[in-house]
C-alpha cells in the first residue's frame, strides 16, 4: 500500500491533479495547469500552474458539496502573501456539472 495518491483530471484546455503527500498528513495538493498556445501543458516543476494546499477545513466544504449536501461554496486561499480564489459549485440543481474555480483556472466535469 502506497503513501502518497495521485489523481488527475484532464480535459481539452484544463487539468487538475489531486495530491496527497503522506496518508498522515492533514492536507491534500490540488494543482490546475492549461495548454499553452503552442499546444504543450503547463508544467508546475517550471513554476507554471497554480498549486494550492488545502486544509482539512477547506476538505470538508469540498466533500459537502461533492456529496451535494450544499450546491456550493467559496472562499479565499491564503498561503504566505497569496490569496487565491477557490469555488466549487453544482452549475443547478438538474445537472450533472461541477464547477471548479482555483484562481483563473477552471475546470467543469462533464
Amino acid at each position: 500500500m502506497t503513501d502518497t495518491h495521485s489523481q488527475s483530471f484532464f480535459g481539452q484546455s484544463t487539468g487538475l491533479i489531486l495530491q496527497s503527500s503522506s496518508k498522515h498528513e492533514p492536507y491534500v495538493f490540488l494543482r490546475c495547469i492549461k495548454k499553452k498556445p503552442n499546444n504543450a501543458w503547463e508544467k508546475p516543476t517550471q513554476g507554471e500552474g497554480k498549486t494550492i494546499r488545502c486544509s482539512l477545513d477547506e476538505m470538508v466544504m469540498i466533500l459537502q458539496v461533492l456529496k451535494r449536501k450544499i450546491d456550493s461554496w467559496s472562499s479565499y486561499h491564503k498561503y504566505k502573501d497569496n490569496n487565491t480564489s477557490i469555488s466549487f459549485s453544482w452549475e443547478n440543481n438538474q445537472e450533472e456539472k461541477l464547477w471548479i474555480n482555483i484562481g483563473n483556472y477552471q475546470k467543469c466535469s462533464e
